[in-house]
């Protein structure tokens, strides 16, 4: 890549999780596999940047000034 997608204004901040990470997300929200999940491709920009692999899931956190910090999950294909 020729520049670093983080760094733009519209893009949120994406965290890699750890297994343990995941295995205590989907307990969490009883979460049967990560397939349940909504994806994220392995060719877009933030994959490539974070070196996210197939099966990693990754922690999207997302701002709205009127609902505040929320958390979004995608799982890499």
């Amino acid at each position: 890549l020729h520049f670093n997608p983080t760094r733009h204004e519209l893009v949120d901040k994406h965290t890699k999780l750890s297994k343990d990470e995941v295995k205590e997300l989907m307990m969490n929200y009883n979460i049967k596999s990560k397939t349940s999940l909504p994806i994220m491709l392995k060719t877009e920009p933030i994959s490539k940047w974070l070196g996210i692999k197939t099966g990693d899931v990754v922690n999207i956190d997302r701002y709205n000034p009127n609902s505040g910090l929320t958390y979004y999950y995608r799982a890499c294909v």
